[in-house]
This record gives structure tokens, sequence and C-alpha cells, in this order.
């Protein structure tokens, strides 16, 4: 039985690094963990203040199901997350590259 390292099947799936799709493919694993970092600690948060999902999508004004996808990492829009954390007492700063900063 051959075995292969993972870097190459990396490299036979998607190119190797610096080509365009291997890039493409790293940005959007990265991007998804980020988006699964954000979920797990709005979650944790919504724990330490003992709300159910519906008790905090009620407080944010967005749907139960919103909620959990933002928990999950899928499909969170700006204005949904934002009013999560708003809901939980917090607030998203967005750092503009030298332009100062805008929290919303």
């Amino acid at each position: 039985m051959q075995t292969y390292s993972f870097e190459a099947i990396l490299d036979d799936a998607f190119g190797k690094r610096g080509t365009t799709e291997r890039e493409e493919m790293e940005r959007a694993v990265e991007a998804e963990a980020k988006a699964l970092a954000v979920g797990k600690a709005i979650r944790s948060v919504r724990e330490g203040k003992n709300l159910t999902q519906q008790q905090l999508g009620a407080l944010a004004g967005v749907r139960e199901a919103q909620v959990s996808r933002v928990e999950h990492g899928k499909g969170i829009s700006l204005n949904s997350l934002t009013r999560i954390l708003k809901a939980l007492g917090g607030s998203l700063t967005l750092r503009l590259g030298g332009r100062g900063e805008l929290t919303l």
C-alpha cells in the first residue's frame, strides 16, 4: 500500500502552492475557519448568559435559524452579526487599513 503526504494530496487536488487554484482553496479554508471561530465565540457568550438561540434571536430581532447559522459559521451577514453582537452586549469594529476604525 502506497502512502501519500497531506501536501501531496493537496498538490494533486488543488495544484502546487502558488497556483491560482491552490491560493483560492487556501483563502476559502481560512475564511471558513474564521467564520467558525466567530460562531464559536458567539455561542460561548450566549451560553454564558444562559440564553437559548430562540431567546437571543428575539433579543437581536433575527430568527432562531439565523442565530444557529451564525454560530455554525454559515451565512453570516453583517446585519445579523451586528444585531446578535449588540444583543449580547458587544459590538463589531472594522479596521479600515490606515483609514481608522468603524464600530457597528
